[in-house]
């Protein structure tokens, strides 16, 4: 019986695509016990709103390695912004988790007896994502880091400027954009690049008001002020009950933006918030109005070195450091990388493993580093597409199987308790992440830590799941293509995933 059984489960896998390994051990068969999870791939394969949908769903307990389910496993798909545990977990260790990045406050020229100083202030990056960021509990938040320079140069004895401040970001190479991004998303603050200099997140948020639905919403202020922005408004207020509809249309280096779409109506101070064109000439340019607000005038407009470059003006002189700031270590970055989806910190690690591994922070580079780092970890990439760091790109692809096979086997990486305390934990409320009220109030909550993903007809979830005999077991659903509203997908999702915690 047992050879007819084996033969009719191998027959069964080959024609059925939602196979279900139900052996911990071949001595103990337990089908019953994957009955939930079976019924819920069932469910979820039958819905109406799936039924032009692409989907792919994998999981595996990462201690014995037993494949639990799988459906359309090695389907590549688009993974949206899980594809960030990817570049997080090799971040973690190629890098390392106490890898800082550094930033240099210099100067050159010279200084004379009345403290005036005869050359340049320079604001060197080492392409740290957090410097000036609006995250308050970094070393290195907007207000402090500024008050701090200030300080700095004010203690140096330096009272006047007969020169300019500079961003240099020459770290990195100046394409601060992966080529397969979309138009629509590359003005706005999830779609800002990487910088050698990044400067708060690179990103400033734009006040709106607006009155009754049609009419043209204005404009009212920009926090912080952004140097030589050229926005032209054309949001109008839309219909009751409609949220942030309102996208920023401009490209890296740049000044003209186009600002189209709507927002809620009778609104008097609503949020749209956009990305910096040039991070280094928004860096320099907050260090020179905070030098001039407190009495350091420059008799020149703030520049960058790509800008002194370009127009023939740039000249290498011996620079002088006044101060050296270092980011937060790397494991607290990866911790806001996943728990709050921060495309920016994302695009940096990829960077920077691309510059420690090869020599010069290309995106290209980064991929590489990212793909030799797992295949050392004997992760099958056959099919993988990785255009990006954060998951932006809708050609990124990946295949349920190859992110669960990632997470399975890197919980005995070392740096793994940094990882794993990175990834949102669904259903707690006082979590950092945006998994709050994902399985909340449910036999899930507190047990599941995940990291989700969401572009344009995407929507994906990989991570952990402790059962109720506290196994571990790592998953993975991609779905392309559905028909159904997000919230209609998660709830959806949701159903899928709950067997799993109610597993032996």
């Amino acid at each position: 019986m047992l050879v007819k059984y084996l033969a009719f489960l191998g027959l069964y896998a080959l024609l059925h695509p939602c196979f279900i390994a139900p052996f911990a051990a071949m001595a103990q068969p337990k089908p019953i016990q994957y009955q939930s999870v079976l019924n819920a791939i069932t469910r979820f394969e039958n819905d109406p709103d799936l039924q032009t949908a692409t989907w792919g769903y994998y999981v595996k307990d990462v201690k014995s390695g037993e494949v639990i389910a799988t459906y359309n496993a090695h389907k590549t798909l688009s993974p949206a912004s899980t594809l960030k545990v990817v570049t997080t977990a090799a971040a973690l260790s190629v890098l390392g988790a106490n890898y800082t990045f550094a930033t240099k406050l210099e100067y050159d020229g010279t200084i004379d007896a009345q403290g005036v100083l005869k050359g340049n202030l320079y604001i060197t990056g080492g392409g740290d994502p957090t410097l000036a960021t609006n995250r308050s509990d970094m070393a290195t938040a907007y207000d402090r880091i500024l008050e701090q320079w200030v300080t700095t140069i004010q203690k140096k004895g330096i009272k006047k400027i007969e020169g300019r401040v500079i961003g240099d970001a020459t770290f990195f190479p100046d394409d601060m954009l992966p080529r397969q991004w979309v138009w629509e998303d590359i003005g706005n603050y999830y779609g800002a690049g990487a910088s050698g200099l990044n400067f708060h997140e690179n990103r400033y948020d734009l006040i709106f008001s607006s009155g009754k639905t049609g009419t043209p919403a204005k404009l009212v202020k920009l926090i912080p002020e952004v140097p030589d922005l050229q926005l032209i408004n054309e949001v109008t207020a839309g219909a009751a009950g409609t949220g942030d509809e309102a996208f920023l249309y401009g490209a890296p280096y740049n000044p003209v933006f186009y600002i189209r779409g709507t927002i809620p109506p009778n609104q008097s101070s609503f949020i749209v918030r956009g990305a910096a064109p040039e991070p280094a000439l928004f860096a320099a340019f907050s260090l020179q109005n905070a030098l001039k607000n407190a009495g350091i005038t420059s008799t020149q407009q703030p520049a960058t070195v790509r800008q002194l470059q370009i127009s023939g003006n740039y000249q290498a002189a011996q620079r002088y450091q006044l101060l050296f700031t270092r980011s937060p270590m790397l494991s607290n970055i990866v911790y806001w990388t996943n728990k709050r989806s921060v495309n920016l910190f994302a695009e940096t690690l990829l960077r920077t493993m691309g510059k420690q591994q090869y020599g010069q922070g290309t995106i290209e580079n980064g991929i590489k580093a990212v793909k030799q780092f797992w295949q050392s970890k004997g992760i099958d990439l056959t099919g993988f597409i990785m255009h990006d760091g954060s998951g932006l790109s809708p050609a990124n692809s990946v295949s349920a199987k190859q992110l669960t096979d990632m997470l399975a086997i890197y919980a005995s990486d070392a740096a793994f308790n940094d990882f794993y305390r990175s990834l949102p934990l669904a259903g707690t409320a006082n979590d950092d992440g945006f998994l709050k009220s994902f399985l909340n109030g449910t036999a899930a909550a507190g047990k599941i830590s995940a990291k989700s993903g969401y572009i344009k007809n995407c929507r994906a979830f990989t991570g952990y799941a402790q059962t109720k005999s506290k196994r571990l077991v790592a998953f993975t659903i991609l779905v392309n293509r559905y028909t159904c509203t997000n919230s209609q997908m998660n709830n959806k999702i949701e159903q899928l995933l709950l067997p799993l915690v109610l597993l032996d």
